[in-house]
């Protein structure tokens, strides 16, 4: 289940970051916000993309079932189609939600311990 919802998210994200105008559109449904959270690793980043669709996922709905959507040329292109079901998705939304759930306390645990100023994984074990 992981493993294909990151697959799908990334092409969401890699669909809508490559096309400046799409790209525009999606920040106009979102009030500004970009689904791309910059981290250490590969891993947290995904994740911390997933969480950030997940934030917005009304607003990313909104936006594929948008007049701006229906008549732009990225709602007639293959990909933006599989997009586009991708967004509708409820089992692709069930999904999010569940590796939200369950990977977000380990991230959040991973960033702690991997602090580099203070030995945080002391304090994590004395816990």
């Amino acid at each position: 289940m992981s493993f294909t919802v990151f697959k799908k998210a990334t092409k969401v994200v890699s669909y809508i970051s490559q096309r400046p105008l799409l790209l525009n559109l999606m920040r106009k449904f979102t009030k500004e916000k970009n689904l791309v959270k910059l981290a250490k690793t590969r891993f947290a980043m995904t994740f911390l993309t997933l969480e950030a669709m997940y934030k917005q996922m009304k607003n990313l709905r909104t936006l594929i079932i948008s007049n701006e959507w229906s008549t732009s040329k990225f709602a007639k292109e293959v990909l933006g189609k599989e997009v586009s079901a991708i967004l509708y998705s409820a089992y692709f939304w069930n999904d999010v939600v569940k590796v939200v759930k369950v990977y977000g306390p380990l991230v959040s645990f991973l960033c702690l311990v991997d602090g580099e100023k203070d030995p945080q994984w002391a304090i994590c074990l004395k816990q």
